[in-house]
């Protein structure tokens, strides 16, 4: 932090500026400490003051040559040994950055310790298919404040929703020792944003202060040039640029964008480019033309330099009345300041390094005018253990505007490791070290969700987002009325909250204006689609934006799953050879109830429980019947299960020889006539029940109504004629809606499916070869008329879909009761399914959003087949009973690995 003095004389009629001697700018070199020997100084001109002028006169002494703090308080202790009290402890005059100073005489710094964090981040949980994991945050302190390194470290891992790969890697990759060389980076967790691939790549930074040396290896390739303050002269050139480069300068900028080459060390934003605009000399002296500093700001504007970092400043700005403080800006700066402001370029200030409560009048400019809070940035600096370090001046009447950065403690251990002209590196301390943290910070976030990013984000609403992310997590802080600290600010710049869009709150826009959240949207579907869904959203990408409007592009293909497959193995497994299982309850007159299920105890009665079904007949003439099925699905009511001549408990998959659009209400409520005749009978349902799902998905789980279950229901009739011995032929045709379902296929928040109309035909064939022995034959085909409405589906055509079974049945082949078959069947499956999608891409400027169109086909590109038998005969008291299914392109996928199980039940007295 470098002291810029501009002193006013009133001279018979104007106000004119100054630099006189005594105020001069105070730039110290940047002598290593330990170099310089600690002076000796002869106090004995001071005998026989009174003790309090004695103390008077070493503190001001101290404050005039910090780098002799130590060695005046030992003189005077040894002169005065009964005041050693009021000098042990140097560090309230140590009011300068950079100073040289030799080594304590006393470790006079407490021991940090061990620093336990807490918890910063609340755990939660966002499961999404397609390689989405938990969201979880947790903090550790590790670290003993001594050593390289060392000090408050902070952890937060934290896993968003899926992103494109690369973008989202393990944070310890990045924390190699170039990133532990000091504890600086450790702090502000910058690992994090490196991980989401946040190096600050594309941004022009600037920096106000001592010429940078452009030769240094650490810049090569990412200088683009100088400006100088003094005599108005630009370069492009690196070659033009080295002329007088300062060791300040260098370790700002080194701080800053130093490259991550594997050499010491690296800047926070190690891929950002620096253009440098010289204010000093090498030797901190104050070389600027206020008449210069507007041309200085037009160039870093016309070079798009997007932050400017300013570690300087001159007094406190409580030491002047506002209207000085005024006058004090613009002698020096002219109207270069709001040149910045015109031209969204953020401005990142040292507080000032005189250990006092308020920051210097620079960093405090926004007090007087308002218009910069937006784009100006203070900044305080922390010891490793995230206290105030003690020189540091506070954040004060600033703290709106100001953050809290690693600047180093003061002790050589925990200097901040930067770069100095000839291709070397130093360690430094001070506001001066700590501000160019938050610059980079800033270089970052305009890189990752700036403007032309799909965030498109101000700058003023960058700065804004590292206000509001600071971890208050900190030594000592409290908020006071305006909820910051007089101390920290906003408190300590984080990295990891910076980048981290919240995965809890993100949300898109449809193309009608919806906002959709992602924690509610999805695409869990059926069988039907196969790998048509995800196939058809591969490749294709989806904006999401948090709160604050920070994006992440996720592959549309993270939003889909494949629901299990309608083939429930624990279903099968207790109603395989278990026979029909309808026990009769009510047998009178023309009544019957016949129950399926378990029974038990409950109270004084008996009720009914587990997977209880049941059937009910009422006879209402001598050929026609009310029937009505209570949790049997659909498909089970009609054709060849509903007239006997096949037994869905000798399926593992019953739906082969079913209608497949009638499977799709499971555990369906159905009543109908049937209306029974010597050579034909007629059938008439209507059905209602919930969407197959045997068991839920991970996507399910995630969206919202975990435990709901869609309905599907609708109304369908069943012809069957038999014009010769041994053949028949069943006709049906019906008509269902599905609630937010396409086809079994569950699509929500923004991809909902309001609703699903589907028309289906189909025919089944039976011809009986033999006695005992028919073949059987059905197809099935059903056109979707599909609504969507606030959906990121801007129009859907028609979906065409289709199933088949052929097979062979048959009774007493080997034993007189025995039953065997053989079935080959393709289930449902969509063969045209296209829609049009609009998909937002980013946010504009003006806050609106852009789309891509996307035409996608869902339709699967291969066909499974499935191959399944079974065999049942009675054996001593009881039924033995085999079963196979083989799965071939399992899901309609060609990549898929065939599938197979395989079923034994034995059902019987012992």
């Amino acid at each position: 932090m470098d002291r810029l003095y501009v002193a006013a004389l009133v001279l018979c009629s104007g106000l004119v500026s100054s630099v006189p001697a005594r105020a001069q700018h105070y730039y110290e070199n940047f002598a290593l400490r330990g170099e310089t020997a600690a002076p000796s100084f002869d106090l004995s001109v001071f005998r026989g003051v009174p003790d309090a002028v004695f103390l008077q006169e070493i503190r001001r002494l101290q404050h005039l040559n910090p780098a002799a703090a130590y060695a005046l308080a030992e003189e005077a202790m040894r002169l005065r040994p009964h005041l050693a009290d009021a000098f042990a402890d140097p560090r309230p005059v140590l009011s300068h950055p950079e100073p040289a100073l030799a080594e304590p005489v006393q470790d006079w710094i407490e021991p940090k310790g061990k620093f336990e964090g807490g918890l910063v981040m609340a755990g939660g949980a966002l499961v999404l298919a397609g390689g989405a994991a938990a969201f979880l945050a947790t903090a550790s302190g590790e670290g003993d404040g001594s050593g390289v390194g060392g000090g408050f470290t902070r952890r937060v891992t934290t896993v968003l929703p899926p992103v494109p790969p690369g973008w989202e890697e393990d944070v310890a990759d990045w924390e190699d020792a170039e990133y532990g060389v000091d504890y600086s980076k450790g702090l502000i967790n910058a690992s994090s944003a490196y991980a989401r691939a946040g190096t600050g790549d594309g941004i022009n930074v600037g920096l106000i202060d001592g010429a940078v040396d452009p030769m240094h290896d650490q810049f090569s390739g990412r200088f683009g040039g100088c400006f100088d303050i003094q005599f108005g002269s630009s370069s492009t050139l690196p070659s033009a640029c080295d002329d007088d480069p300062a060791d300040h300068g260098t370790h700002v900028a080194g701080s800053i964008a130093a490259a991550r080459d594997g050499d010491t060390m690296f800047g926070v934003a190690f891929e950002a480019e620096l253009y440098s605009m010289r204010a000093f000399n090498s030797g901190g002296g104050w070389v600027a033309s206020s008449a210069r500093f507007d041309d200085a700001i037009r160039w870093a504007a016309a070079n798009d330099v997007a932050v400017i970092n300013n570690s300087f400043g001159s007094y406190t700005h409580t030491d002047r009345p506002a209207d000085y403080n005024l006058g004090h800006i613009a002698a020096g700066f002219g109207t270069a300041l709001e040149e910045a402001r015109d031209n969204d370029i953020i401005m990142v200030w040292a507080a000032g390094n005189d250990g006092g409560f308020e920051p210097t009048v620079e960093a405090a400019f926004p007090l007087y005018d308002p218009s910069m809070r937006d784009i100006w940035i203070a900044v305080t600096s922390v010891d490793p253990d995230g206290s105030l370090s003690i020189y540091s001046d506070a954040c004060g009447a600033a703290a709106e505007w100001c953050l809290a950065a690693p600047g180093g403690s003061g002790q050589v251990a925990d200097d901040i490791i930067s770069t100095i002209p000839n291709d070397s590196f130093a360690g430094n301390f001070g506001t001066s070290m700590a501000a160019p943290q938050v610059t980079g910070a800033v270089a970052i976030m305009l890189q990752l969700f700036g403007p032309g990013t799909p965030s498109n984000l101000t700058p003023q609403e960058i700065v804004k987002i590292l206000f509001v992310t600071a971890d208050k997590n900190l030594p000592g802080y409290v908020a006071n009325a305006d909820g910051v600290s007089d101390l920290y600010g906003q408190g300590l710049l984080d990295l990891d909250a910076a980048t981290t869009p919240d995965t809890h709150d993100l949300v898109f826009t449809t193309s009608g204006g919806q906002f959709s959240s992602l924690s509610s949207s999805g695409i869990s579907y059926g069988p039907a689609f196969g790998g048509g869904i995800s196939a058809a959203l591969s490749g294709k990408t989806l904006a999401v934006f948090d709160e604050y409007n920070r994006a992440v592009i996720i592959d549309l293909e993270s939003f889909a799953a494949q629901a299990p497959e309608p083939i429930d193995l624990d279903r099968a497994l207790a109603n395989f050879g278990q026979g029909n299982g309808f026990k009769d309850v009510v047998t009178e007159g023309g009544f019957k109830l016949a129950l399926r299920g378990s029974f038990g105890e409950e109270g004084d009665g008996v009720s009914l429980g587990g997977e209880t079904q049941a059937r009910m007949s009422v006879a209402l003439t001598d050929t026609a019947t009310l029937e009505s099925g209570y949790n049997i699905d659909a498909s089970q009511m009609l054709g060849l299960y509903a007239s006997g001549t096949a037994a869905p408990e000798l399926l593992i998959d019953p739906v082969a020889l079913s209608s497949s659009y009638l499977a799709l209400a499971e555990s369906a409520m159905t009543t109908g006539i049937r209306r029974s005749g010597e050579d034909s009978d007629l059938a008439l349902m209507v059905f209602g029940g919930t969407d197959y799902r045997p068991e839920e998905t991970e996507l399910d789980a995630r969206l919202s109504g975990e435990d709901e279950k869609n309905w599907t229901y609708g109304v369908a009739a069943e012809w069957t004629v038999r014009p010769a011995e041994g053949f028949s032929l069943a006709l049906r045709s019906g008509v269902m809606t599905e609630a937010d379902e396409l086809l079994g296929a569950e699509m929500e928040g923004g991809f909902e499916v309001t609703e699903t109309q589907t028309a289906f035909a189909g025919a089944t064939v039976t011809y009986t070869l033999a006695s005992g022995l028919s073949a059987v034959a059905a197809y099935d085909i059903g056109i979707s008329a599909v609504a969507a409405e606030d959906s990121l589906f801007s129009d859907f055509s028609n979906v065409l879909s289709d199933s088949f079974s052929l097979g062979l049945l048959g009774k007493g082949g080997f034993q007189e009761r025995d039953r065997y078959g053989l079935i080959v069947s393709q289930p449902l499956r969509v063969f045209s399914s296209e829609a049009e999608m609009l998909l937002p891409q980013a946010r504009n400027a003006d806050g609106s959003m852009s789309y891509s169109s996307e035409d996608v086909d869902m339709a699967p590109e291969d066909r499974e087949l499935r191959v399944q038998g079974f065999y049942a005969a009675e054996m001593g008291d009881g039924t033995l009973s085999f079963g196979g299914l083989m799965r071939f392109n399992p899901g309609h996928d060609a990549d898929a690995e065939t599938e197979w199980v395989g079923l034994a039940s034995y059902q019987g007295g012992f």
